[in-house]
């Protein structure tokens, strides 16, 4: 006899959110529309061949619970993401990818800028770049910053980073991503959010080890940490000034200004933490009615042209030019609604 209760169990369960752009059979004018609108959420692009000449684009992606775990494959490009861009759309995640095929770069920098097969590639999308493909295939995760950033170390840091395939924790991750892509189809809602945390762990893992072994030794890498730390959750203490943190570190200022040499300096590293916290409110559609002055004056700058200067020389535009782009950027995704493509996902993740 059935259970009167199975029918409604089986429609209860259903598998994780996927979407496959693929642009072969369009014609190449179509194609290459369709790759502008989905990766255009992310990038500014411009391709390295005539978009009539053997275009293709093919992005199989999972939401994996607050994640996008995607298999992409495409010809080779340029990858532009401009304050301009950050300031439109809002976007506040890490994007990683492992290049399987073909290679990236910045477009600025010499060979050893360009990934291999195997490397890791890491992209902050709150930070501009302008990188450069060869035709590739990729395997990238897209998390948002809320998850990743507080298991990192020297968060802001980790931009246009290749970690190396040499690296045993980079293979470690790939294999991860690997298995979690083939079993994705098969998955159901619950148990694709089970594995998020432990794959941002992973990741954290990964990015955390890469900076320990690239920076300074164990003892100082620490005490950076700390301090670092102790900056980030003071942003709006006024008393925040290199003298008084040395003394609660029990370090001398000479010290202390070791430490956040390559930063340009401990005031330096602390004026950039406040001008991104006030971006970030900045580019907060909810928080649009809060006024300009009262959020630089929140995080310590006492005079408006002295925050007008220093925000417009760290992101290339004026507090206003952010909060408008947002707002912008707020309307349009309204507009386009509900959609179960990858790009959207991304668009809505926060």
């Amino acid at each position: 006899m059935a259970n009167e209760d199975e029918p409604t169990s089986r429609q209860e369960i259903s598998p994780v959110p996927s979407s496959v752009l693929d642009t072969r059979g369009l014609a190449p004018k179509l194609a290459v529309a369709a790759w502008n609108e989905g990766i255009g959420v992310i990038f500014d692009t411009r391709l390295k061949i005539d978009a009539d000449e053997r275009f293709f684009a093919r992005v199989e992606s999972f939401q994996i619970g607050d994640l996008v775990l995607s298999s992409a494959s495409t010809v080779a490009q340029s990858f532009d993401r401009s304050n301009f861009r950050i300031g439109r759309d809002g976007l506040d995640h890490f994007m990683i990818e492992f290049y399987t095929e073909g290679h990236l770069g910045e477009r600025d920098g010499g060979t050893d800028s360009y990934t291999r097969p195997g490397d890791l590639w890491v992209s902050d999308l709150t930070q501009p770049q302008a990188t450069g493909t060869t035709d590739c295939h990729t395997l990238n995760i897209i998390i948002p910053r809320r998850l990743l950033a507080p298991l990192l170390t020297r968060q802001d840091d980790h931009n246009t980073r290749i970690i190396r395939r040499e690296n045993p924790m980079v293979g470690l991750f790939y294999n991860h991503l690997v298995g979690l892509f083939a079993a994705a189809p098969q998955m159901r809602p619950d148990q694709a959010a089970a594995l998020v945390h432990p794959t941002v762990a992973i990741a954290a893992a990964v990015l955390n080890g890469a900076v320990e072994e690239d920076v300074m030794d164990g003892v100082n890498f620490s005490l950076f940490e700390a301090i670092a730390s102790h900056v980030r959750d003071h942003l709006t203490d006024p008393g925040l000034a290199a003298e008084p943190v040395a003394r609660r570190f029990g370090i001398s200022l000479r010290k202390l200004y070791y430490l956040f040499e390559r930063h340009g300096g401990f005031a330096s590293y602390v004026q950039r933490q406040r001008l991104r916290a006030c971006r970030q409110i900045l580019a907060d559609p909810a928080q649009q009615g809060l006024k300009i002055a009262d959020i630089a004056e929140r995080y310590g700058f006492s005079y408006g042209s002295n925050f007008s200067y220093a925000f417009r020389r760290e992101f290339g535009m004026t507090a206003r030019d952010v909060r408008q782009l947002a707002l912008e950027g707020q309307g349009r995704l309204a507009w386009k609604g509900n959609s179960s493509e990858w790009w959207h996902w991304i668009s809505r993740m926060r």
